[in-house]
């Protein structure tokens, strides 16, 4: 079996880290610390949970007022004179001044920082004016969500009529609009899985066993129809044990088969290429594409069409794969995502076997698929 590489080495190998902070108006900040590598930056540098507000160190000042690109990002009004006291930030003079707090975010802070995508996402938001609320779980954990919109069109097939928030692959919904989105004729049978549970709120603590809202955490692609999710964020799509079809169709019924269990993730990316990995819960990642574009039928399609395209490739590649449908609509590749990225690149015609096999209405889509999977991993 090949080895695993995790997302964080494929990603970055920056490490972050957080801290609480007392802010100005008294109340506690989260603020995670940034990626300093680029452009010579030596200070501790931070942006705040809900990315509205930035920390970077005095002496890291030049590279962030000065003219970046040709041009100027900042004015005074975004800017204040801070110190650390303790885990307080204060207002203080030029002499005592270690950091500055900026209130605005523009997208120079992209340029000069490694971001998250979810921290994309909500710089974004603040950019469109869209709506952003801090939730708080019973354990303490805080979920920053983001307002979800509807397009006239969306509207237009199903009028939700509450408002739906999505934080870290999470939407909260209500209890009246999950009704309706699941719908047979919204979205496809078993689109949630049994990834949700009920909640309610008490101002904006998030309270188990609730009646109103619904916390889901698998995403179907299909949601995109009543409501326009976040692009270029990977989400859940499901938890699920990771059988090979061969094992599984061949099994007798008083055997009982153990297999890891991984989450399938999704992506959109800016030119609408739909990508897919499995993540196991230690970080680490494998590469898979979508058996809806690869066997007649899609979701509901025979496994073993996707058994035999998985021999074929087995054999004139070498490459380590097996399929995966009955549990994760996938065909899997024991390699990083990265490291299949390099192997298509490489080997075109893996695409060429798949198209080969796949129904010819999808042959477009699948090499859509290839030339998405390369652009996002090399």
């Amino acid at each position: 079996m090949s080895e695993r590489i995790t997302t964080t080495e494929v990603v970055t190998t920056a490490k972050t880290y957080w801290k609480e902070f007392v802010g100005l108006d008294g109340k506690v900040s989260y603020f995670e610390l940034m990626d300093t590598n680029k452009h010579g930056m030596v200070g501790e540098n931070m942006i705040s949970s809900d990315c509205k507000k930035c920390l970077w160190s005095k002496e890291d000042d030049k590279y962030l007022v000065l003219p970046y690109k040709g041009k100027r990002h900042f004015d005074s009004r975004s800017r204040i004179r801070v110190k650390m006291d303790g885990s307080k930030i204060v207002q203080c003079s030029v002499k005592e001044q270690t950091h500055w707090l900026v209130s605005n975010l523009p997208i120079v802070v992209v340029e000069l920082f490694h971001l998250s995508d979810e921290q994309h996402a909500k710089i974004l938001a603040l950019e469109q004016g869209v709506k952003t609320q801090t939730f708080v779980f019973q354990d303490g954990k805080q979920l920053c969500c983001t307002q979800l919109k509807q397009t006239p069109e969306q509207k237009e097939f199903l009028k939700l009529n509450q408002i739906v928030w999505f934080g870290d692959t999470y939407l909260i919904i209500s209890d009246e609009d999950r009704k309706l989105i699941s719908d047979p004729n919204m979205t496809h049978p078993g689109a949630f899985g049994s990834d949700y549970k009920r909640i309610g709120f008490i101002g904006n603590q998030i309270i188990d066993g609730g009646e109103t809202h619904w916390l889901i955490w698998k995403i179907p692609s299909d949601i995109s129809n009543v409501i326009t999710m976040p692009e270029n964020v990977f989400l859940q799509v499901g938890t699920y044990s990771l059988f090979d079809d061969v094992d599984l169709m061949g099994k007798d019924p008083s055997d009982t088969l153990e297999a890891e269990r991984a989450t399938k993730l999704r992506k959109v990316t800016p030119d609408e290429q739909h990508i897919h990995i499995l993540e196991f819960d230690d970080g680490s990642s494998w590469a898979m594409v979508s058996s809806s574009i690869l066997i007649k039928g899609g979701l509901t399609g025979n496994p073993n069409d996707l058994i035999a395209i998985a021999e074929d490739l087995k054999t004139k590649f070498g490459l380590d794969v097996f399929s995966c449908h009955l549990q994760h609509h996938a065909l899997v590749f024991r390699q990083s995502p990265l490291d299949f990225a390099k192997t298509l690149n490489k080997t075109p015609d893996i695409i060429d076997c798949l198209v080969t096999h796949a129904p010819v209405y999808e042959k477009a889509r699948i090499e859509r698929w290839g030339e998405g999977f390369i652009k996002e991993f090399l």
